[in-house]
């Protein structure tokens, strides 16, 4: 490796650690649930992981996952639209399609991916696509990727803030259509199931979501506000997920 890269690789990595962003790995040495078992720490409460739903050390998920390896190998071999595609993918997506009540869908190993794929696949040059400050960096990933892509053009809004949205979307009026990804932020109160109990919260939350969706649509150059209506979807599918389960 050149020296002089080989230099400056370790001094950024130094300025890292002095500034205590270096990443460190933890190795779990259990399966992933709320509580675990970490190497070098013992039990440890998990309150970062995306085991929303509990399924990474449920029996029978396992089993399945057991009987799938006897049947379909350790894995596709190659990417989906060549030969890695399964007939177990078209059954989970025909079930995921129903559940949410659309015409079909494609899975991805994760909600990273899936995002990043979403908005270059969606969006075209001389659209224009504006975000929350505070989405997740998926979504900020996706749209730098959408722009490199698609030349599409890009803008951020301060979080929550609808008159810098509105700001934003009249700057985007000559755009050929505006997608805008949903506050990411605002969403994450799906998981909580204390606040699902509580009515007052959700009807304020929504509120929120309808208000974004009154700015979003008057700007709007199609009727469907695309990824607003993604996410309203998904949170009344969690909703009425959570409260079958109370």
């Amino acid at each position: 490796m050149n020296s002089n890269f080989a230099a400056s690789l370790d001094s950024s990595l130094d300025q890292f650690r002095k500034e205590g962003v270096y990443k460190r790995l933890n190795y779990l040495e259990s399966p992933q649930a709320a509580r675990v078992h970490m190497e070098g720490r013992g039990e440890v409460l998990v309150m970062s992981s995306n085991n929303y739903l509990g399924l990474c050390d449920e029996p029978s998920v396992v089993q399945a996952g057991k009987a799938a390896l006897d049947k379909y190998g350790a894995g596709t071999g190659s990417v989906r639209f060549i030969c890695g595609t399964f007939t177990i993918h078209r059954e989970i997506e025909k079930a995921l399609a129903g559940f949410v009540g659309t015409e079909s869908s494609l899975t991805y190993v994760s909600a990273w991916n899936a995002n990043e794929g979403l908005t270059a696949t969606v969006v075209e040059e001389g659209d224009a696509v504006i975000s929350d400050a505070l989405n997740h960096a998926s979504i900020i990933d996706s749209m730098r990727l959408a722009k490199a892509i698609t030349k599409c053009t890009t803008a951020v809004y301060k979080h929550s803030d609808m008159d810098d949205l509105k700001a934003r979307l009249e700057a985007a009026r000559g755009a050929r259509a505006n997608v805008k990804p949903m506050p990411n932020r605002v969403t994450a109160l799906r998981f909580n199931r204390r606040l699902y109990r509580k009515r007052n919260l959700v009807e304020r939350f929504f509120n929120k979501i309808k208000h974004y969706r009154a700015v979003a649509t008057r700007y709007d150059k199609r009727d469907d506000n695309f990824l607003a209506g993604i996410k309203l979807a998904s949170i009344r599918i969690w909703l009425r997920f959570n409260e079958s389960m109370t």
